[in-house]
C-alpha cells in the first residue's frame, strides 16, 4: 500500500509529516487497514494518485475535478487554523512587493505574474478569478511551486502571485526574511481545500477508512505534529463540492475582502 502527502511537505515541516503519518498509520492498522510504515516521496504525483495501491494521498481540487474524478475517491479535507482557511475551504493570498505601491487589485498595471502551475487551483485559477476582466497582466512565468512564486515576487522577478493560504502561512513562519517586503492586496474566493484521496474501493470500506481518519484527527489534535502543521479538524465531504472549481473557472465566485481564520 502507498501513502503520500506531498502538497505541503516542505523541508521545514517534513519531520512533522513523518510523525503525523506514524501516528495515523498505527491508528489505521489498529482499525484493520494495511497501512505502510512510511510516506512515499518518490515518483510522479499523478502515478501515485492513480495507483490502485493508494491508501491515503493528497491532491489539489483542480486536477481532482478535471482529471481524477471516477479514478479515485475522496476521503475528506483536513482543516487548517490559518488565515484564509475556514473549515474545509481555503483561499489564496494575492501578494505583491512593497515597492510596487499597489494597495489593491485595481491598482495593478502591466504586471508579471508568477504561477506555480497551470493546473493549480490556488496559484492559477485563483489569480484569474481575482483579476476577472481586468487587463492587468502583461506576462506570466511558471515557477513550479508556491514557495518559488514567493521568491520570484520577493526578488522582483515577478510582480504578483496567488499563494495558497497554508503555503503563505508556512512562508511567513519559515522564511520571514523572504516575505518581509511582500504585501497581501487581496484574497481569492473561498474554494474546497486540498482533499485526501484513496484508490477506488467499495462503499463500506471507504466509509470505514473515512471514519478512521476522522477519528484520528479529532482525538490527537494536541500532538506536536498536529499543532505544528496547524490542523484544526477533518471534514468528510462529498466529491460534488468540487463542482465549485467549475464555478471559479467560469467567474461565478467572488473574491473576499478579508481572510477567514478558524
Amino acid at each position: 500500500m502507498i501513502a503520500s502527502l506531498p502538497m505541503y511537505d516542505w523541508q521545514g515541516v517534513r519531520g512533522y509529516y513523518d510523525d503525523l503519518w506514524q501516528g495515523l498509520a498505527a491508528h489505521l492498522i489498529a482499525d484493520g487497514f494495511d497501512a505502510p510504515d512510511k510516506l512515499t516521496r518518490q515518483g510522479a504525483v499523478h502515478d501515485i494518485w492513480t495507483s490502485p495501491d493508494l491508501l491515503v494521498g493528497q491532491t489539489c481540487g483542480y486536477p481532482y475535478w478535471k482529471h481524477l474524478r471516477g479514478k479515485v475517491q475522496i476521503l475528506g479535507i483536513p482543516n487548517y487554523a490559518v488565515a484564509g482557511c475556514n473549515g474545509s475551504d481555503y483561499s489564496s493570498a494575492i501578494i505583491v512587493h512593497q515597492n510596487s505601491g499597489w494597495q489593491n487589485i485595481d491598482d495593478v498595471r502591466d504586471a508579471r505574474a508568477a504561477i506555480n502551475g497551470v493546473d493549480s487551483l490556488s496559484g492559477h485559477l485563483a489569480l484569474r478569478a481575482v483579476i476577472g476582466n481586468r487587463s492587468i497582466i502583461k506576462a506570466a512565468a511558471h515557477s513550479g511551486a508556491h514557495l518559488e512564486s514567493v521568491r520570484m515576487v520577493a526578488a522582483q522577478q515577478a510582480d504578483i502571485a496567488a499563494i495558497d493560504a497554508v503555503c503563505w502561512d508556512m512562508a511567513q513562519s519559515q522564511f520571514p526574511e523572504l516575505v518581509a517586503d511582500l504585501r497581501v492586496i487581496a484574497w481569492s474566493p473561498m474554494m474546497p481545500a486540498l482533499p485526501y484521496i484513496t484508490a477506488n474501493r467499495d462503499a463500506g470500506e471507504l466509509a470505514k477508512l473515512q471514519s478512521s481518519i476522522d477519528n484520528y484527527f479529532c482525538h490527537t489534535d494536541s500532538s506536536d505534529a498536529m499543532k505544528s502543521l496547524k490542523f484544526s479538524g477533518f471534514s468528510i465531504v462529498k466529491n460534488t463540492i468540487f463542482s465549485r472549481v467549475e464555478d471559479l473557472e467560469q467567474g461565478r465566485l467572488q473574491p473576499v475582502a478579508t481572510p477567514f481564520l478558524r
